[in-house]
């Protein structure tokens, strides 16, 4: 039998400092904590509001330059003849991972065959202006 291994990891963004909290988990008890690399522990991150954390999911695919797609992430997706190129963010809805330009428009899974045209550009917290449209 060949089994296929799904990994699940997540980011972290703190709304509040505007920043990425890295070597982080979350225990049962839904309290946050982070490693420190200078002191060698965990540190409960107790200056974090959990209102003011937003968690994005990996969603186990790679752009075309081998980059991780997460939630929250601004791909420019290549168009072809009949499209020109264009940016949208990855969201989770309807149990799937999706590029979502507007509901209007439509959207489609992202798999492997449509993520050889996605290049990760940035992500909705750092650079939200790449979804401005021109």
């Amino acid at each position: 039998m060949n089994y296929t291994t799904r990994i699940i990891k997540f980011r972290a963004w703190d709304k509040k400092h505007k920043m990425w909290l890295d070597d982080f988990f979350i225990d049962l008890n839904g309290d946050m904590w982070e490693y420190d690399n200078s002191e060698g522990n965990m540190n409960k991150l107790g200056a974090y509001e959990p209102v003011n954390i937003v968690l994005m999911q990996f969603t186990g695919l790679r752009d075309k330059n081998g980059k991780e797609i997460y939630e929250g992430d601004i791909v420019k997706i290549e168009g072809d003849m009949m499209v020109s190129d264009w940016n949208c963010e990855v969201k989770f809805e309807d149990g799937m991972f999706i590029p979502l330009v507007t509901v209007e428009e439509g959207y489609n899974a992202i798999d492997s065959y449509c993520q050889k045209r996605f290049e990760v550009i940035g992500n909705i917290y750092e650079t939200p202006e790449l979804l401005k449209i021109k």
